[in-house]
């Protein structure tokens, strides 16, 4: 969807209009067309996959659910998807092999957002 065809519609909507049935249309398709490019996992090359797949799990998860693990609710999620990583391996089952790598690296770099965050707010309490 074009950005003039989604910026003509929020003006329109923005001054009191309502959407018609084809805009309707439009948007939804435009939706799952995103929705589908978000729910599609990207298992290479490693680094873009496992930053792709961090923000996916925060787009999914909310960052209130990270934030109300404890350490050890990542410890226990990091031995969690590296076994499933180890058993598609053990199964020669590759792509989903792969797919566990990367989803467990995903939820390692969300585990380093939220300590720094809580790093940098434990830092702002003190001064």
């Amino acid at each position: 969807m074009r950005p003039e065809y989604l910026e003509n519609m929020r003006s329109h909507v923005d001054e009191g209009g309502k959407l018609n049935h084809q805009n309707a249309c439009d948007l939804l398709a435009e939706v799952e067309r995103l929705n589908k490019i978000m729910n599609t996992p990207v298992i290479e090359p490693f680094v873009e996959a496992a930053v792709s797949e961090a923000k996916h799990q925060v787009y999914r998860w909310g960052a209130e659910h990270d934030a109300s693990k404890t350490a050890w609710d990542w410890y226990w999620l990091a031995g969690y998807l590296t076994s499933k990583a180890a058993h598609a391996t053990l199964e020669e089952n590759w792509e989903k092999a792969k797919h566990h790598t990367v989803t467990a690296a995903a939820m390692l770099a969300n585990w380093h957002r939220h300590i720094c965050a809580a790093a940098s707010k434990a830092s702002a309490d003190v001064d």
